[in-house]
């Protein structure tokens, strides 16, 4: 759990089996979606950044974290091909995430990926 911080809530010992990401919702309530949008704040040149959510987590919730100034930076939009990024907390209501995960390398980019024990749980794709 010390290894894993900030993200020790996402934590299976080996009890829970193998392929966890297939059996549980690893970052169910997006606490790493602030440190998602940062990390594009940081690493992004453009004055307005569209950003397309992929997953079923409300990232607008973490505009309110972030300073003010940023947070203007960033536009969230509905269509994929309009988007800079694409986020993903790979929580999905309809699909399994490691199916979606393996769809979505195959068309964009991976810029950045957040991991617990080998897992992504949550990833920033670049669109092409």
């Amino acid at each position: 759990m010390v290894q894993n911080h900030p993200y020790q809530f996402i934590y299976f010992n080996k009890l829970a089996g193998k392929n966890v990401e297939n059996k549980f919702e690893l970052d169910y309530w997006g606490t790493s979606n602030k440190d998602v949008l940062d990390y594009i704040l940081n690493n992004s040149e453009k004055r307005i950044i569209k950003i397309y959510i992929l997953s079923s987590s409300p990232y607008e919730y973490s505009l309110s974290l972030i300073d003010k100034n940023k947070r203007d930076r960033i536009a969230f939009v509905d269509n994929k091909k309009d988007a800079d990024f694409l986020v993903t907390n790979h929580y999905y209501q309809k699909d399994n995430p490691v199916n979606v995960n393996n769809k979505l390398k195959k068309e964009f980019k991976i810029f950045k990926e957040f991991k617990v024990d080998g897992m992504p749980i949550n990833t920033i794709f670049k669109n092409n």
